[in-house]
């Protein structure tokens, strides 16, 4: 909002809700507490052209008079300068909040020298807020600065709260003056925090997670270079953990990692790190670890304080949990040594479980069967025993088959035709994922250039995994790829998930700009089960977002996956690119996407991924399966937050953050929605979506 001041000053008037707090002195202008303002009653409020009387011509006049009565209604507390910083007026707001909380009228009413309490305080525990006023209000009385703004931590009563000081320039009494206003932004400094606080750790048990675990290890490595001491790393997976969700439910199941956590935690030492690493594995990082005994015993430690029966409400559950444990030193990697502990906790594991393994040569040597699975794979390239499966996607307003993505098998000579799940996790341990990404790509070229009849023309979507994309030769073996089978890069997609694009975020953005340069489409694979950010979608240049079949399965059932298909949807159509749904069954699915906008799709409904010799007949078959009606699928009503509630969470999911983040900086600030409980992903993307 703007008002024009008498003799031409244009005035920025904050519209934010506010709180004002004055740089502490000696005795403090008013303290700073986390009561909320009471609010103003305005009959009860001097009206400004009484408070200004006998006051010069300037701020008697009608004009003045008008530009007081907007700023009294104002929510900030408002107060005017003179030159020599004298308070001149200040807004019902100023006057009540000063008041309520213990001001001084020898510091806070008109008369009062603003920038002698601010020296003042230069010394006293309010100097960084002191500081920052009295700098931003010294350059715009002198006119070296048309507008200051700053922010600034302010303690009291034991506390810490954040303003922002808004410092603009006003002519007063025919000279240079200045208005200014103190904004809480506490709630705001809270949100981001929690935001930071959220993406590094886990929501469930509050320790570190994977993310902040790589960078605790890194820095482990980097300070034992100046000792001679390792770094001890422990893997520490519970035995048998899916009996308890099985037998006492989810709730139970977590809040028995909850327990976990905590007797783990006290036996960890100042300096060291436990994280949960991924459902109910967790990872200790040890640092001066002298040896392996030494690490033997800190692991046994570990598997002892778990021995004790937890109490998970009314029952008593009993867990052991094997643990492997190796120690490294700086010229070691991180994920060698994560490797190396979740080898020997592997073995502990395959030696009975509940029991402490120490990583060593013998199992470098013969790590298992995740050895004998890489040594079949590295043969079962050679020996041409991997082909490609192709599923149709489809046009849902057309109903026709307008490409097909590439999926790999593995043809065993002895288990049979094997899917990805029981090869790919090592392909990827292994690195051997890079040549088995690009023999894929290169076969699911030159079988989409071949294609003829009804398949002729359709697009080819590959998957490109974490490794290939930060690899050096990514671009060169696209490209080969395509020149070698003359495909139009215009057909080509490849499917990258969000845990890729964001593994290292540099690297993948040089890697895709390029290869989006070269003509091929490029898709988010499983979106919503990641980070699910805006801030790639801006970043990167994605065509396409997949919705994960874990959401499409609850779209007729579940209010929540109905909110998120919604949001992602609408977050695709948003940044311009194509919805494709994965995993579709039923017709129900179908029916609700296509009422969503939901442009392509692929799933079971129809076809599952079908041999190449088999895709010209599985097409035909697809266009007779019938189209829905399109019909707006029911979403339970969601009323619309406060405005800056909404505008909190818009600007949070512009900056990068997650539902799930986005709920937790709400919850942690006691937004709460209007219809009550707590925010959640669903209820993010609801708002987002509506």
């Amino acid at each position: 909002m703007e008002v024009t001041l008498p003799r031409g000053t244009r005035l920025a008037l904050p519209e934010a809700d506010a709180a004002v707090a004055l740089p502490r002195t000696t005795p403090p202008p008013f303290r700073t507490t986390q009561q909320p303002r009471p609010a103003v009653d305005r009959t009860a409020v001097p009206a400004p052209s009484s408070s200004c009387a006998g006051m010069d011509p300037l701020v008697r006049s009608p004009d003045a008079r008008a530009a007081w009565h907007l700023l009294d209604a104002l929510e900030a507390p408002t107060c005017t300068v003179r030159a020599d910083s004298e308070i001149v007026e200040g807004n019902s707001a100023w006057r009540q909040f000063a008041s309520q909380n213990g001001g001084h009228p020898a510091t806070t009413s008109i008369g009062s020298n603003y920038l002698q309490a601010c020296d003042q305080a230069i010394d006293g525990p309010g100097a960084v807020g002191a500081r920052h006023v009295a700098t931003g209000l010294r350059a715009v009385l002198a006119g070296d600065a048309e507008r200051y703004q700053s922010e600034y931590p302010c303690h009291g009563d034991g506390e810490q709260r954040w303003f922002s000081v808004r410092i603009v320039p006003l002519e007063v009494d025919g000279g240079p003056g200045a208005l200014i206003s103190h904004v809480d932004v506490t709630a705001m400094h809270l949100a981001q925090d929690a935001l930071a606080h959220q993406v590094l750790h886990d929501a469930l048990t509050g320790l570190p997670n994977g993310a902040l675990l790589a960078d605790r290890l890194g820095q482990a490595l980097v300070d034992s270079i100046r000792g001679d001491r390792g770094v001890g790393v422990a893997y520490i997976d519970i035995d048998h953990f899916k009996r308890v969700n099985d037998s006492l439910g989810h709730a139970a199941g977590d809040a028995l990692l909850v327990q976990v956590a905590r007797r783990l935690t006290s036996c960890m030492r100042a300096g060291d790190t436990l994280a949960r690493y991924s459902g109910d594995e967790f990872v200790a990082v040890w640092r001066d670890v002298a040896s392996d005994e030494d690490a033997a015993i800190l692991g046994g430690r570990l598997a002892r304080s778990l021995t004790a029966p937890f109490e998970i409400g009314a029952a008593s559950v009993n867990i052991t949990a094997s643990v492997g444990v190796v120690v490294g030193q700086p010229t070691q990697t991180g994920d060698e040594l994560m490797l190396a502990a979740d080898a020997a906790m592997y073995d502990a594991k395959s030696r009975g479980r509940g029991r402490v393994r120490v990583f060593s040569a013998e199992l470098r040597d013969h790590p298992g069967d995740d050895l004998a699975t890489e040594v079949a794979l590295q043969a079962a390239l050679s020996r041409s025993e991997l082909v490609l499966h192709y599923q149709p996607v489809i046009d849902l307003w057309t109903g026709r088959v307008v490409g097909v993505e590439a999926l790999v098998r593995w043809q065993h000579p002895e288990r049979g035709l094997l899917p990805p799940r029981h090869f790919i996790p090592t392909a990827e341990l292994s690195g051997l994922i890079v040549p088995l990404g690009r023999w894929a790509l290169d076969r699911a070229c030159r079988d989409a250039a071949a294609m003829t009849g009804p398949a002729a023309g359709l697009d080819v979507a590959v998957n490109l995994s974490a490794r290939q994309l930060t690899h050096p030769d990514v671009v060169r073996h696209v490209r080969d790829a395509l020149e070698s089978s003359g495909l139009d890069p215009r057909r080509l997609m490849l499917e990258v998930t969000e845990s890729a694009v964001l593994e290292d975020d540099e690297v993948a953005a040089v890697a895709l700009d390029t290869l989006s340069a070269l003509g091929v489409r490029i898709a988010i694979d499983d979106f919503g089960t990641g980070y699910s950010s805006l801030l790639y979608l801006r970043r990167y240049p994605i065509d396409a977002l997949k919705l994960d079949r874990a959401f499409v399965s609850g779209l007729t059932t579940s209010p929540d996956d109905e909110a998120i298909c919604a949001s992602v949807v609408s977050l695709a159509h948003a940044v311009g690119a194509t919805s494709i749904a994965e995993g579709v069954e039923t017709v129900g699915e179908y029916a609700a996407l296509r009422g969503y906008g939901c442009q392509q799709a692929q799933g079971f409904l129809w076809s599952p991924a079908v041999p190449i010799e088999e895709l010209a007949e599985v097409v035909v078959a697809c266009h007779r399966v019938p189209r829905p009606a399109r019909t707006r699928p029911h979403l339970p009503h969601a009323t619309p937050p406060a405005p800056d509630v909404a505008a909190h969470i818009a600007s949070l999911h512009r900056d990068g953050a997650s539902l799930q983040t986005i709920a937790a900086a709400l919850n942690r600030a006691a937004r709460s929605p209007q219809l009550g409980g707590r925010w959640t992903a669903s209820t993010v993307a609801r708002h987002l979506a509506g």
